[in-house]
This record gives C-alpha cells, sequence and structure tokens, in this order.
C-alpha cells in the first residue's frame, strides 16, 4: 500500500473528472484577461502576463504558449500579439 504512484491517464476516478470544469473555468477567465489586455495594450511578455494573472513565471510561460497552440495569440520574440487582431 504505502506510496502509490498513478501515471498520467490511469486511475481517471473522480479527481480527473471533478477537475476539467475547474480548469475550463480558470482556463476561460485567464483566456479573457489576457484578450482584454491585448485588445487595448496590444502586447504583453511573460512578467506582465505573470502580473495580471498572479501565475508564476513557469505557469505564465506555460499558458501563453497554451494560448499559441490554440491560435488565440502570437508570439513575437519575447512578446505575446492578439492573433488576427
Amino acid at each position: 500500500m504505502g506510496n502509490r504512484r498513478v501515471s498520467r491517464g490511469q486511475g481517471g476516478g473522480r479527481g480527473a473528472r471533478t477537475r476539467r470544469p475547474y480548469l475550463a473555468q480558470v482556463r476561460a477567465a485567464l483566456e479573457a484577461g489576457l484578450v482584454a489586455w491585448l485588445r487595448e495594450k496590444g502586447s504583453i511578455d511573460a512578467q506582465g502576463f505573470n502580473e495580471l494573472s498572479g501565475l508564476s513565471r513557469r505557469w505564465a510561460i506555460g499558458y501563453l504558449e497554451w494560448f499559441d497552440a490554440r491560435k488565440v495569440t502570437l508570439r513575437v520574440g519575447e512578446k505575446w500579439k492578439l492573433r488576427g487582431g
């Protein structure tokens, strides 16, 4: 028993199901805040998103890259801009 490790994708029980709606809400709120900022200011860097979101730099950059993959933002050098805007 003791230390049991569950690798990603296994044991999807309650934990995985209950976190998803919350995670979707958090991502939607982060996206809405980021889009509003970018419409007003034009661009943001990792430190700016860190301050806007309250996330650590590590998580801020991860989310900015996730927004790039979803085609919400476009990275230009060390800044992110709203894609198509």
